[in-house]
């Protein structure tokens, strides 16, 4: 069964820097709609995180590289997350 998914998972990158821990709170962008009438349609959103700036222990600032890095990652976990679970079909036992 596929799990639902979340609106917004909460990862631990490590700082490039100093190796601390770095919360990331990652949002899951939507697909652009583009089926039925014109009303309908709208523009794809892009996935996306939220973080503090800079790291809190050594005050490193995250470059755009890093974010985007860790954005790639969040989405590859988020995406292995809410995919169900591999299943051998013949596991199952018939009668």
């Amino acid at each position: 069964m596929k799990r639902r998914k979340p609106n917004e998972m909460v990862f631990y990158k490590m700082c490039p820097e100093c190796e601390a821990d770095v919360t990331v709170h990652y949002y899951p962008g939507n697909p652009a709609v583009t089926g039925g009438g014109p009303d309908n349609w709208c523009d794809a959103d892009p996935d996306g995180i939220d973080c503090d700036p800079e790291c809190v222990v050594c005050l490193h600032e995250f470059s755009q590289d890093t974010l985007d890095r860790w954005i790639e990652e969040c989405a590859s976990d988020y995406n292995e997350y809410c995919e169900p679970p591999e299943r051998d079909r013949y596991d199952e036992e018939f009668d």
